[in-house]
């Protein structure tokens, strides 16, 4: 059980979207909703880095 346990907790990028993502992040409130698209290139507890349209764009 140990050995399936630990293949359960790999992270994997989401290949499928329901559409309610953003309705989702809303009603649990969650702090930072990113205004464009783009990719999160760096996280720390202090900030987020966005890659989005040609611009970096750091959310503080």
């Amino acid at each position: 059980m140990q050995h399936q346990a630990v293949l359960l907790s790999r992270f994997e990028k989401c290949v499928v979207g329901t559409g309610l993502e953003r309705q989702v992040a809303l009603d649990l409130e969650i702090p930072i909703i990113a205004e464009h698209e783009g990719k999160i290139i760096y996280t720390d507890t202090n900030k987020i880095v966005l890659l989005g349209n040609g611009d970096t764009l750091r959310i503080l």
